[in-house]
C-alpha cells in the first residue's frame, strides 16, 4: 500500500529531472561553454532536488494535519457514540419527535438529545470540510459518510438535521445533498433506498 502522501508527484519530479538531465547531455558542448553548462545543470539539479525536497515536507505537513485531524474527530465521536446510539434507539421507529429539551432529564448539567445532536452535526460538517479541502482523503471521508448516514435514515433525526442545515452554519454541509434522502411532506423526510 502506498503511503498517502505518495500521490505520484514526487515520481513526475524525478522523471522530469532525469529528462533534463538527459536533454542537457546530448547538447555538445564548446571548450568555452563547458563551465557554463556545468554550472546551468548544477543549478537545475540543485533547484529541482531543493523543490522535490519542499514538496515532500507540504506532503508530510498535509499526513501530520490528517493525523490530528483524524485523532481529533474519532475522539470526540467517541465521547458521544454511546449517546447516539441511546438517541438513535428513542427515535428509530418514527414514533417521536426531537424536542428542544428533554422533559426526563432533570439535572440541568446534561445535555437535551436535540443538543447532543447538533453537537454531531457540527462534527459531521467540519469532517466535510475538511475533506473539502483535501485533507481527509477520499477512502476515509467515504467510511464515515457510510457511517453518518446510520443515523441520517432515522426519519426524527433527519428532520431536525435538515431544520439545522436551513441555519446555514454547518460550512456548507447540506444533509440531503451528502447522504441523500428526498423530502416527503408527511414524516418529513424519507430515508434513502439502500442498495
Amino acid at each position: 500500500m502506498r503511503p498517502y502522501f505518495w500521490n505520484g508527484t514526487i515520481l513526475r519530479w524525478l522523471l522530469s529531472l532525469v529528462f533534463i538531465m538527459s536533454i542537457l547531455a546530448l547538447f555538445p558542448q564548446s571548450p568555452s561553454s563547458k563551465s557554463l553548462n556545468s554550472e546551468a545543470t548544477m543549478t537545475g539539479i540543485v533547484g529541482v532536488i531543493g523543490s522535490l525536497f519542499s514538496l515532500a515536507q507540504l506532503q508530510i505537513s498535509k499526513l501530520q494535519i490528517f493525523r490530528d485531524l483524524f485523532t481529533d474527530f474519532n475522539r470526540r465521536y467517541d465521547r458521544m457514540n454511546t449517546v447516539l446510539a441511546a438517541i438513535s434507539q428513542r427515535y428509530e421507529f418514527g414514533q417521536e419527535e426531537i424536542s428542544p429539551t428533554s422533559k426526563d432529564q432533570k439535572p440541568r448539567r446534561l445535555k437535551s438529545d436535540r443538543d447532543i445532536l447538533i453537537d454531531y452535526f457540527n462534527l459531521c460538517a467540519e469532517e466535510y470540510l475538511y475533506y473539502r479541502r483535501g485533507l481527509i482523503p477520499e477512502e476515509v471521508w467515504m467510511a464515515w459518510r457510510n457511517g453518518i448516514r446510520q443515523l441520517w435514515e432515522i426519519p426524527a433525526i433527519a428532520s431536525l438535521w435538515v431544520e439545522q442545515a436551513k441555519t446555514g452554519s454547518y460550512y456548507n454541509f447540506d444533509p440531503e445533498k451528502q447522504l441523500g434522502g428526498a423530502t416527503d411532506a408527511k414524516s418529513g423526510l424519507l430515508p434513502p433506498k439502500s442498495t
